[in-house]
């Protein structure tokens, strides 16, 4: 049958194919009635933003339009038929239309930025509603709804809940991550199965124990400490109790029809009571207090069991528990594994941070197939080169050390891995061609053709069979758009050659001998980039030294360079040794100054390579299968099935452990293989030099490209290259990636720099004049940053264009700009925006998060699944845990406990003129409400025929800022913690308030203080909605006491009743201040409240000024700006006299 005309319509407007479906479950679809009228539309994940089209589908009964870019939905309010509406994960905060729709019984606003739920007041069929992960404070408006069955709250900023006392009907709801503190309105939901009250501050649950009919019970990340109450609860099978202050568990041995369990993090010191939870089958007991855990040896149906970071030495307790399935042991102090030799059906395991010594106590896994297992940070792999990837399954890995423990050895020696580094044009390739001569006397070649991306050579160069090369040479191109491709050749226990000219020896840009712009970089950004990278994969001490490296300054032969020795710590950098060469032979020849130096530099070059060269006794079909790998020539890749011919592995004999052998030897640089990529698996590149020559040769060459300065459309790209798996091998070495939004590819490596494009960069930004937050480095960026960005921030689906030094593109309302400065080491990031401050705010902690993230090489296309180490436990990821398709985990994980980890050398500015050091702004030890900040030394310079800003850190210009500035950049909560001061007045009384706000207003200003009251309330907004909003998130409650106060009805029952309320609850740390404006009788009701002046009223003072003064100068002392009570050296440590020297900025 044909599709309705309304459908062809709806195909063509957004550029979809929809399918006919009995219902409308699945993505772009529609299904139609007997009178084929359109009854159900499925158009989520169809980057929808405008909606309109829909307004005349008046038969719509379900329609969903979920994960799009939605905004309006004022074109929905002709759908009255509508009983079914999921419109979640858009952008949507005006939901007044919904009011029309009478007939809803499942509405689904998730993750949108709804704050006002007013229109919902009427909607009395709803069975379902899910308002998660919006900016909702007030629910007062779900009064009426009180057929409502499912109720969702998730991540909201929720604090009184008194309204659900109505909802009788409720069989599950969902409280996670909002401020709730009390749930004595809970008392009464008798129906209730599911409640998830996780997350929040709550300390007393004892009116759970009359709602019996619950069976699922999360409580976790609470305050909670008396769990007796829960003893009734006799019909629960899942309890979470997670990260509270729970010692004592009697009352679980009554919940006998427990499935799941989860009481981590808690100081539980005596689990007995468990022994009577037989039916249980998973158990969470991470971080307690016990050290006894002989008694979980008795639940013989444990399936799932985590006691990690226990202090645990035996584990001989678990004999019986022979149907565990997940056993979670990391960071116990174990060293025999034996008992595990029992269980057969387990499929998940994790073992890392003990202390196993003995490799063969993983004996176990050998039989086992289809395990998951974590082994890191054990000491029995310390003498194996081998390297632990992070949250990956460890098994192939062990396994082949396992197979290699009876495997007949030999003695061999591995090669020296040599790293010819330095900017482009300073010598690397023509010392290259001079070391692998083998011809006497050598002759350095000019005029070499420079290399592009990598060039790989063993030494010598030609191998024989069987015969291992005593060093394999790497040389770099030294472009700066080929340094992202640094990162994966970097290993330990390499020999670095450093080569630079005096010439060049600076941040800058130039044209290099083919008249292309690439940049340079001084010696410290070269030498704290190694550091960076060998000591973040090795995770050195500060005390450890990276790899050695030869600093080699070029052209000697010219008469007017001179010799400069590098004057910083050679011993930090491990420096072994400075060279002057010249690679000139006829130089050479006639100066034997240029002659002798040449020969020391080879006959050191030669002990160096000696010296790192690895004595190691591995396998004799190693040897063979290396040589194999090194001998090889071919440009194009191999399949695994052809290569194993030649893995002739008797251990081995179904080639299972090939990839983990090659994944290994892809780690030293020598093939690119990727074992963890579906689309590359089976196939190995053992020439990496090869193929990147054929690629730079056959691909990046082509004209196309050229011509379009590094964006070409798929299509194109695609007739070009012809094979998916060199496209892939591009992507995952990111030299390229597709903008899927404008299906083109992206070639970082060829856009043009801002300075090629000036006229068009001016047109695209010329309304950015400031930067919101500049990230300001004094030595390096990591390599290939930019490319990093620009394949991060280019899959956005909205507009952007794209430089190789900056990113321009939209998301959501606002317009952002993120320029690398190299020269200055700086990334100043500006954003315009339509949305509110509080909005922007968020965005600027994100796109921090984001490029922190980058700089530390973390999964960041996967950043939104990543569960990060400490964070949160293993068990959290599970399948009771997700709810609409999302981990509850993962929301934890990212919005509540993201950790900042600082660079060293990283300072913030929101001014672009005075910068923090990020490392001290995160210290809440060090800084409290003020920090010192650093100006700068600026002067001009002129670069490629540009006069350009050199911009350095002056550390004897500094001035104090106050710590709140920086609230988006840390999670120390000294800086994030403004003071929300609440004022309560009476009308009469406006012109003291005003007083009071000229007073404080220093303060607000430096962010450190927050005033709220009644006359900033805007026109037509819900104001009684608005004020207890704002009245529960106060910090301090100001009472300006007057007789016009006493005589205002609201005040005293809202403002006065609910502050006293407030003060009186333990978990509640609000302060409230009487401020007594005349003479009244205001002792009884506010008495026990600290007041000004001890109560004498400021009209009783001739001049009011300064009676404010002093009230705002008593209100700083004791509740916003604190010092540390323990420090004698003030706020930031340094001398009180030096503090009181420096200017108070505000700006």
């Amino acid at each position: 049958m044909d599709k309705p005309t309304e459908i062809l319509e709806l195909e063509e407007y957004y550029g979809i194919s929809l399918t006919e479906s009995s219902s409308s479950f699945q993505n772009n679809s529609y299904s139609l009635n007997e009178n084929h009228e359109i009854v159900g539309l499925n158009l989520s994940k169809c980057q929808i933003s405008e909606i309109s089209i829909l307004k005349d589908l008046v038969s719509l009964t379900i329609l969903k339009l979920g994960e799009n870019k939605i905004s309006d939905i004022s074109s929905l309010e002709n759908l009255v038929l509508l009983t079914n509406l999921n419109i979640e994960n858009n952008k949507i905060s005006d939901i007044s239309i919904l009011e029309k729709l009478k007939l809803l019984t499942n509405l689904d606003l998730g993750s949108n930025e709804i704050s006002d739920i007013s229109s919902l007041r009427n909607l009395t069929s709803l069975d379902s509603l899910a308002l998660r992960n919006n900016q909702i404070s007030d629910i007062s408006d779900l009064a009426n709804l009180v057929n409502l069955r499912s109720l969702n709250l998730w991540i909201n900023e929720i604090f009184d809940i008194s309204v659900l006392a109505n909802l009788k009907n409720l069989t599950t709801l969902y409280l996670w991550h909002n401020k709730i503190s009390d749930i004595s309105s809970l008392e009464n939901l008798k129906l209730l199965i599911i409640l998830d009250l996780g997350f929040n501050k709550i300390s007393d649950i004892s009116i759970l124990e009359h709602l019996t009919s619950i069976t699922s019970l999360d409580l976790s990340r609470n305050n909670i400490m008396d769990i007796s109450f829960l003893e009734n609860l006799t019909s629960l099978t899942s309890l979470e109790l997670s990260g509270n202050q729970i010692s004592l568990i009697n009352c679980l041995k009554k919940l006998e029809k427990l499935n799941t369990l989860r009481l981590s993090d808690n100081p539980v010191f005596d689990i007995t009571p468990l022994k009577y939870l037989k039916k249980i089958k998973k158990i969470s007991l991470n971080n307690i207090a016990s050290n006894d855990f002989q008694i979980l040896g008795q639940l013989t149906s444990l399936e799932e069991l985590f006691i990690a970071s226990n202090d645990i030495y035996n584990i001989s307790f678990l004999g019986d528990l022979t149907d565990l399935k997940v056993l979670n042991l990391g960071k116990n102090n174990l060293s025999n594994l034996d008992v595990l030799r029992k269980f057969k059906k387990i499929s998940k395991i994790f073992l890392n941070d003990n202390e196993i010594l003995d490799l063969e106590q993983f004996q176990f896994i050998v039989n086992i197939d289809s395990l998951f297992i974590t082994t890191n940070n054990n000491p029995c792999f310390d003498g194996y080169d081998v390297e632990f990837e992070l949250d990956k399954n460890h098994y192939d890995l062990v396994l082949n050390l396992i197979k290699k423990i009876d495997e007949e050895k030999k003695e061999y020696v591995l090669p020296t891995k040599v790293l010819l580094l330095g900017n482009t044009g300073c010598g690397k390739s023509t010392l290259l061609d001079y070391i692998l001569q083998d011809i006497n006397p050598k002759m350095f070649k000019n005029n070499l053709e420079s290399t592009h991306i990598i060039q790989v050579e063993t030494f010598p160069k030609k191998i024989k069979k069987n015969i291992i090369p005593e060093a394999v040479f790497y040389d770099f191109g030294g472009q700066d758009y080929y340094h992202g491709l640094y990162k994966a050749f970097l290993s330990n226990d390499s020999l670095n050659i450093l080569l630079w000219d005096s010439q060049n020896d600076k941040n800058q840009i130039r044209k290099d001998r083919n008249e292309q712009l690439t940049r340079d970089y001084d010696r410290n950004y070269w030498l704290y980039q190694l550091k960076f990278q060998y000591s973040n994969s090795k995770k050195l001490n500060s005390t450890e030294n990276t790899e050695p490296i030869i600093l080699i300054q070029t052209h000697a032969d010219n008469e007017l360079v001179n010799r400069e020795t590098y004057i910083g710590d050679c011993n930090n950098f491990n420096i072994i040794n400075e060279f002057y060469l010249s690679f000139n032979s006829t130089a050479i020849k006639n100066n034997k100054t240029l002659d002798i130096g040449l020969r020391y530099f080879e006959e050191t070059l030669n002990e160096q390579i000696k010296q790192k060269q690895i004595v190691k006794y591995e396998p004799i079909w190693y040897k063979d299968f290396l040589n194999y790998i090194l001998r090889s020539k071919r440009k194009s890749y191999i399949r695994l099935e052809d290569l194993g011919l030649e893995y002739k592995r008797e251990s081995d004999k179904n080639n299972y452990l090939l990839p983990e052998v090659l994944r290994e030897i892809a780690q030293t640089g020598l093939i690119l293989y990727y074992k963890d990529d579906a689309d590359l698996k089976d196939i190995v590149w053992l020439n990496p030099t090869g193929i990147i020559e054929d690629i730079h040769n056959r691909i990046l060459s082509k004209d196309i490209i050229k011509k379009n300065r590094g964006i070409i459309n798929q299509e194109a790209f695609d007739k070009i290259i012809k094979d998916d798996k060199v496209i892939k091998l591009l992507i995952n070495q990111k030299v390229i990636f597709l903008d899927e939004y404008d299906n083109n590819y992206i070639i970082p490596g060829y856009l043009p720099l801002t300075e090629e494009e000036d006229k068009l960069y001016e047109l695209l930004t010329f309304d950015f004049i400031e930067p919101n937050f500049v990230m300001k480095f004094e030595y390096f960026l990591p390599f290939g940053l930019i490319n990093q960005l620009v394949c991060f921030y280019g899959k956005n689906r909205n507009k952007k264009h794209y430089w190789r030094d900056q990113l321009l593109f939209t998301k959501d309302n606002s317009k952002i700009l993120i320029k690398l400065d190299f020269t200055n080491l700086e990334i100043s990031i500006s954003i315009k925006s339509k949305d509110d401050s509080k909005k922007i705010d968020k965005l600027q902690q994100e796109i921090f998060k984001d490029i922190l993230d980058i700089y530390w090489d973390k999964t960041y296309e996967v950043k939104h699944k990543d569960i990060k180490e400490g964070n949160i436990n293993i068990e959290d990821i599970n399948s009771e845990n997700l709810i609409d398709s999302r981990l509850k985990a993962n929301v934890y994980n990212e919005s509540i406990n993201y950790e900042f980890v600082s660079p060293d050398d990283l300072y913030i500015s929101i001014d672009n003129r005075y910068f923090v050091n990020h490392k001290d702004l995160e210290n809440k030890n060090k800084t409290f409400n003020k920090i010192m900040s650093f100006g700068l030394k600026i002067k001009n310079e002129t670069q490629n025929n540009k006069e350009i800003e050199i911009r350095r850190l002056d550390k004897n210009s500094f001035k104090e800022k106050a710590t709140g500035l920086f609230k988006n950049f840390t999670n120390n909560k000294n800086a994030e913690n403004m003071k929300k001061i609440f004022i309560s007045y009476a009308k009469e009384n406006k012109r003291e308030v005003n007083e009071f706000q000229k007073q404080i207003a220093p303060f607000k200003l430096t962010k450190e203080v927050e005033t709220w009251h009644c006359s900033e309330l805007e026109l037509g907004e819900d104001w009684e909605s608005k004020i207890k909003k704002k009245f529960y998130e106060a910090d301090i409650i100001l009472y300006f006491i007057s007789s016009d106060f006493f005589s205002t009805p609201f005040i005293l029952d809202e403002e006065v009743k609910r502050g006293i309320e407030r003060n009186n609850d333990p978990n509640d740390n609000v302060v409230l201040i009487p401020i007594i404006l005349e003479k009244i009788h205001w002792e009884d009701l506010l008495g026990k409240y600290t007041s000004n002046f001890k109560g004498k009223p400021i009209n009783s003072y001739e001049i009011s000024n300064n009676v404010w003064y002093e009230i705002v100068d008593d209100l700083k002392k004791h509740h916003f700006r604190k010092t540390n009570p323990e420090s004698t050296s003030g706020i930031l440590g340094q001398s009180k006299e030096k503090m009181k020297a420096q200017e108070d900025s505000i700006s």
